[in-house]
């Protein structure tokens, strides 16, 4: 493999990883969104003091 087949191939790879982190941070986001409703929906019907839900920064769902 030349040279510039293997640039080609790593500008491919690292444009893939792009798209994969950023549709990694959307669905986190759509997660804490859902949870979050679910969660306050919960503390609505639930009898008992609320409960706080928080989120870490940098903490990713696996």
């Amino acid at each position: 493999m030349s040279d510039s087949d293997r640039k080609k191939v790593l500008a491919g790879l690292e444009a893939d990883f792009r798209r994969a982190q950023t549709a990694l941070a959307i669905a986190q986001a759509d997660f804490e969104k859902a949870y979050t409703a679910l969660w306050e929906y919960m503390n609505e019907h639930s009898e008992g003091p609320p409960r706080v839900l928080m989120f870490s920064p940098g903490i990713t769902m696996h």
